[in-house]
């Protein structure tokens, strides 16, 4: 992974950010009808909910990868219609770890592919 903080650009921005970390907001969702568009359990792209996965903006194409600090990292597999600019949504396997998550600002790397 190259890391070189003179190429960073702004998280809205679409590009490749490189370097320590952006800071995003993070909210978390689970497979539940009334969180979801169309069938729960298929993400944007198609695939399967699993862990590990994330809804992005559309700025960020699917496989792009999201590296939070101190919690592991995600790929861009699926869209929501709230899911702009900076704001990212995490996919739990149950509501009550997507509602113990709730809403955060987090450090991220993110890394288009």
């Amino acid at each position: 992974m190259t890391k070189n903080p003179e190429k960073s650009e702004g998280i809205s921005s679409g590009k490749a950010i490189f370097g320590n970390g952006v800071e995003i907001l993070v909210t978390g969702y689970s497979s539940t009808v009334d969180q979801c568009d169309g069938d729960p359990f298929t993400m944007a792209n198609g695939n399967r909910v699993y862990w590990g996965a994330m809804a992005c903006p559309p700025q960020y194409p699917f496989g792009t990868k999201i590296k939070i600090n101190g919690v592991g990292e995600f790929t861009c597999e699926d869209r929501g219609g709230k899911i702009k600019g900076n704001h990212f949504d995490m996919w739990f396997e149950t509501r009550i770890q997507a509602l113990q998550w709730g809403k955060r600002s987090v450090l991220a790397e993110i890394i288009q592919r």
